[in-house]
């Protein structure tokens, strides 16, 4: 669900005892708003493109593999539940037939639409899931097991840790200079 954790989040703090929960609650339902509002311009721009490329919503169903009325539901904005795979699905289904037309008619948006849905691994079938390798946080194996390693040092030691990194790398590369 698109803010769920959220609102709850927000819902569990009106009560805290130190702020008004009318306040609190007023707070959580213009939450709740605004995501229905941006739900509903993000169908709105789902359902244009899908248009524009000349595809029936059951036939994006088939192309995500969800149901049409998954479909209906995203393109109306009433997808404040809709599981996060869905959206996706709709997404990729939607950008491999962008893909297809010639790069020189679409806008700087569509390309970035495109290039944005790559980053998801978009598959050449758009049937298939999304690729998940090559998509690294960091740029080496090694810097994840040091950062793995720094979140497992208690907060008050943490200075220390980076000063003992600091002192090895500077060791290593005086090695390596020589």
């Amino acid at each position: 669900m698109f803010c769920a954790g959220f609102c709850a989040e927000l819902q569990a703090r009106s009560f805290d005892g130190f702020g008004d929960a009318h306040v609190n609650a007023r707070a959580l339902d213009e939450h709740r708003q605004a995501w229905r509002r941006w739900l509903h311009d993000l169908g709105a721009r789902v359902r244009d493109l899908r248009e524009l490329l000349g595809l029936s919503q059951e036939q994006v169903a088939r192309i995500a593999k969800v149901s049409q009325g998954a479909v209906s539901r995203f393109e109306r904005g009433d997808a404040l539940s809709t599981p996060w795979i869905v959206a996706v699905k709709i997404r990729v289904a939607l950008a491999a037939r962008v893909q297809q037309l010639e790069p020189d008619v679409l806008t700087e948006g569509a390309r970035r639409f495109v290039a944005q849905t790559a980053l998801y691994g978009l598959p050449g079938d758009a049937a298939l899931p999304p690729r998940i390798a090559g998509v690294e946080v960091l740029p080496a194996p090694e810097l994840t097991a040091i950062v793995r390693a720094y979140r497992r040092v208690p907060e008050p030691a943490r200075a220390q840790f980076v000063a003992i990194m600091s002192a090895v790398a500077a060791t290593l590369a005086d090695r390596t200079a020589r």
